[in-house]
Parts: structure tokens; sequence; C-alpha cells
């Protein structure tokens, strides 16, 4: 099994369910206000498609076990898409099964006698995930909420 963090898996866990929750229809991207993004002036893109900034809110829970602190992160539609565009034939079919499933399951469950993550679903599929969950911003923690 690859190396991943903990927080790498938990977070992948995370924004998986998010995806899937848009896939299905139970979620959607929230428009970014223009000064919500960096770099983004507001002008049509080259390709003449106008599409505004969006993100995908994600809430990762604390998983005291693992030492993760509960904190928000948004994934960006713009930065989602490209990724998905430099994955592999067989990496985004692998995706597009996961986020097709009729109910949603973990990626990876924390086992506590190992102290570690198992893996509910094949590497391939956890890997993309994990990708995905890197391109996040990690937005700051309310000092209110950091200690349990």
């Amino acid at each position: 099994m690859p190396e991943w963090s903990p927080l790498e898996l938990w977070r992948a866990n995370w924004v998986a369910l998010a995806l899937w929750r848009v896939v299905h229809g139970e979620a959607d991207w929230v428009v970014a206000e223009p000064q919500g993004r960096l770099g983004w002036g507001g002008g049509r893109a080259l390709s003449g498609r106008s599409e505004v900034p969006a993100f995908l809110p994600v809430h990762v829970p604390a998983l005291w076990e693992a030492d993760i602190r509960a904190h928000d992160l948004r994934l960006w539609r713009d930065g989602y898409r490209a990724y998905l565009r430099g994955l592999s034939p067989g990496e985004r079919m692998a995706l597009e099964a996961y986020l097709g499933r009729g109910r949603p399951s973990r990626l990876a469950y924390w086992h506590a006698p190992s102290r570690a993550f198992r893996l509910n679903f094949p590497e391939d599929v956890v890997a993309v995930s994990v990708g995905i969950a890197r391109l996040c911003e990690v937005l700051p923690i309310d000092k209110a909420q950091g200690s349990p």
C-alpha cells in the first residue's frame, strides 16, 4: 500500500463523500464571490465559455484516535476539473465507478487495534481520491472548535 498519512486518508474519505453527494444531486458547488478566489478577474475564459469560480465545501470531522482535529476544506471546481483531465482512462473509470455507486461508502476505515487505516476500496480509487483531497484549500481552524 502506498504511504498515505492518516490525515490524507481521512480527508479523502470526506472529499469523496462530498463529490458523491454532488453526483447524486444531494449537494452542489457553491459560487464564489469574486474576491474569494485569487487571480480571478471576473472576465470570460479564452474558450468563450464563461463559468464563475465555484467550490465544494467539505467538513472533515475530528478523528481523535488518529490525532486529527475537525476542519473544513474547499475543493475548487476548476482545479478538480483540471485534475480529472490529467487522469488516465483507468483512473477516471475507477473514480466514476466509485461515484456512481448507489450509496456512499468510506474509502478507508480506522482500525483501532492497529492504530492505522485499512482500505475499503482498491488502491486506484483511493489514490485518485487522495489526489483530489490534496487539491483542497484548508480553511483556517476556528480557535473555539480547536479542542475537544
